[in-house]
């Protein structure tokens, strides 16, 4: 897993304020086979279901571009920052919310083994009393490897084949926690 903490406070305030005004979407599910549970989502660019439910990815770069400008901003960030994304194509881009009383489960986001997955925590601020850290698993899931606090402007980049979860929020924490994710894929050669 990656960890950035650097990306300008300018441009996610811009993205904080534009994803919570955004038109939330009731009814996601970390994995919907098996999730009795749903949490808020906002869809911005490519499938809106992962490779593992059967749809073939494509880039979707110029269709986020078309949606939404600051989030090309954010992305092509990301890719300054991160050399490993500059090879990539981005195949989805989505946020999502969760409020005190709503959980994710867990799940992996691709099938294929080179696929990564970027989180952005987009708050303004955030309290270690609110929960809501992003938790990383072994393959068997059978103990943790990694947790990630969602600190505000904090980027996690990680390989989508490694199980996680969105823990929910305290009953203490009076904003949703919402994420904003970038799923990529290398381009062919």
């Amino acid at each position: 897993m990656l960890m950035l903490d650097d990306i300008d406070d300018d441009l996610r305030s811009r993205i904080y304020r534009q994803v919570t005004a955004g038109k939330w979407q009731y009814g996601w599910k970390s994995n919907r086979a098996t999730d009795q549970y749903s949490f808020l989502h906002q869809h911005y660019a490519g499938h809106e279901k992962p490779d593992h439910e059967g749809v073939k990815p494509y880039d979707c770069e110029s269709e986020l571009l078309g949606a939404n400008q600051v989030l090309v901003e954010l992305w092509d960030a990301l890719k300054d920052k991160c050399e490993r994304l500059r090879s990539h194509h981005l195949i989805r881009c989505y946020a999502n919310g969760y409020p005190y009383g709503t959980d994710g489960t867990v799940h992996t986001d691709t099938i294929n083994p080179l696929g990564l997955t970027t989180i952005f925590y987009p708050h303004e601020k955030w309290s270690p009393d609110w929960g809501g850290e992003t938790v990383f698993f072994t393959s068997d899931l059978s103990d943790t490897t990694d947790i990630a606090y969602p600190r505000p402007g904090r980027v996690i980049i990680f390989h989508g084949k490694i199980p996680h979860v969105a823990r929910g929020v305290s009953r203490s924490c009076p904003v949703m926690r919402i994420t904003l994710m970038f799923k990529s894929e290398p381009m062919a050669c």
